[in-house]
């Protein structure tokens, strides 16, 4: 079968801005809003028109961001409250955002302006080929462990490759792009695929570890758009490896039918090294025995009883054991 790409990039973007990050533009959409104000108003944001819908909650914000009827992005002011918050904005731009021309040159304009301030949280790359999800869930090979189907009668609709809710690193949704589009409402947005027979997407959500682990900074995402609105190949190559090292890695999860497309055939990405500190696994191990032992301790206590006293009347005297390696592995190094 020869796989058909009918498209590769970004599918939802979110950037987190610093604590200290000021801006009276930001301010100035947020200025006098309340749960009994507007919730709905046009605004004029970096040349665009936008309408604009408010939730708010109890340490939040959020502004919907549509465009010509369609949501691209949302745009949340952190409320600190009096606790100290290593942020002050979150900007989420959604799949839609990317598949309108009008707003085409708006993510990099966007990320230019702010980028002293910004730091990725999220980044989706998708893949769109004419490949069915069963196919495709048939072939797969995957290093995790959480896996899960969603399934309409005898069409597998859905599957997920790793746990979805917090998830730090990053999972992968395999889906019917076709029959989502439909559901949504957003087939305007993808009209030629309705003409196509299979549309399916793979696509992987790629969050803060694993961004930092694959070295996927905001500069390489500026330097992938500059590629992608000149159509320049060579740019847009280390966005690729991100995928195809989530997607079409022999080391992790691979779905061999995609072995043959232009995208798996870019550098994997050698994910860094976890070099968080641990405690000694013995150490870890006990942690909560001690914990439980205290406080079933303190509970004997409480009823009028001595636990020490308890604990050698019924407990042979503690002697440590020292392991002495067997015959058959110590090493003679004389020799």
């Amino acid at each position: 079968m020869k796989v058909q790409v009918f498209r590769f990039g970004i599918d939802t973007i979110r950037f987190n801005f610093k604590s200290d990050f000021r801006s009276p533009i930001f301010d100035s959409f947020f200025l006098g809003l309340s749960e009994n104000s507007n919730q709905k108003f046009g605004v004029l944001f970096m040349g665009y028109e936008f309408t604009v819908t408010c939730a708010i909650q109890s340490n939040m914000m959020s502004l919907y961001f549509e465009f010509e009827g369609d949501g691209v992005f949302c745009l949340t002011k952190i409320i600190d409250g009096g606790i100290v918050r290593s942020i002050s904005y979150v900007a989420t731009f959604y799949g839609a955002f990317f598949y309108i021309d009008a707003l085409d040159q708006f993510l990099l304009k966007f990320m230019k302006q702010y980028k002293s301030s910004l730091s990725l949280s999220r980044l989706d790359l998708c893949l769109d080929v004419n490949v069915s999800t069963s196919t495709l869930w048939k072939s797969h090979k995957s290093q995790f462990r959480k896996k899960q189907r969603i399934e309409n009668g005898n069409h597998l609709e859905t599957f997920y490759l790793g746990a979805k809710k917090g998830n730090k690193k990053h999972f992968i949704r395999v889906y019917d792009k076709k029959l989502d589009s439909q559901k949504k409402g957003k087939f305007h947005l993808f009209m030629n695929y309705m003409e196509e027979e299979v549309v399916t997407r793979v696509e992987v959500q790629v969050n803060i570890k694993s961004l930092e682990a694959m070295k996927v900074s905001l500069h390489k995402v500026i330097e992938y758009e500059k590629a992608r609105l000149v159509n320049e190949k060579e740019g847009q190559k280390f966005l690729q490896s991100v995928f195809a090292s989530c997607c079409i890695n022999t080391r992790s999860t691979c779905f061999p039918i995609l072995k043959s497309i232009d995208v798996a055939k870019v550098e994997r990405i050698v994910t860094a090294i976890d070099t968080t500190k641990r405690k000694p696994t013995d150490q870890i191990e006990k942690v909560p025995y001690i914990r439980d032992f205290l406080s079933r301790a303190r509970r004997i206590q409480e009823m009028k009883f001595d636990p020490i006293e308890l604990i050698k009347a019924h407990l042979e005297p503690f002697q440590e054991q020292v392991r002495t390696p067997s015959p058959s592995t110590q090493c003679d190094y004389g020799s």
